[in-house]
């Protein structure tokens, strides 16, 4: 019996979930880039970026009592959410994330 096969098989299952997290990555970028080519696809990210309010400040005079941490960590948690959002458009292609903040397309009607 080999003493280090558990091992060997830990690294192995490591090295495959490893390539399934790189494959997602990969097909989430494409995924990004595919939504930035069309001016729906822009207003889609930008809608969820919105909705996500990553660039918004909350005010922690608005809650009081025990219910302000829920809402603080509701609150950071959207957030989260939004900041991966663009860090994944980032490294889709660095030239999307000025294209996304520019609101040009919605200004004009689009």
């Amino acid at each position: 019996m080999d003493v280090f096969a558990p091992y060997e098989q830990a690294d192995a299952r490591n090295d495959q979930a490893r390539q399934r997290a790189d494959l997602c990555h990969r097909r989430l970028r494409a995924a990004v880039d595919m939504l930035m080519e069309s001016a729906d696809g822009r207003l889609l990210l930008r809608w969820l970026l919105q909705l996500s309010q990553c660039f918004c400040a909350l005010e922690p005079a608005a809650f009081d009592g025990a219910s302000a941490a829920h809402h603080l960590f509701f609150a950071e948690g959207r957030r989260f959410v939004g900041m991966q959002l663009l860090r994944l458009a980032q490294d889709a292609d660095p030239g999307h994330l000025p294209r996304l903040i520019q609101t040009r397309e919605d200004d004009d009607g689009i």
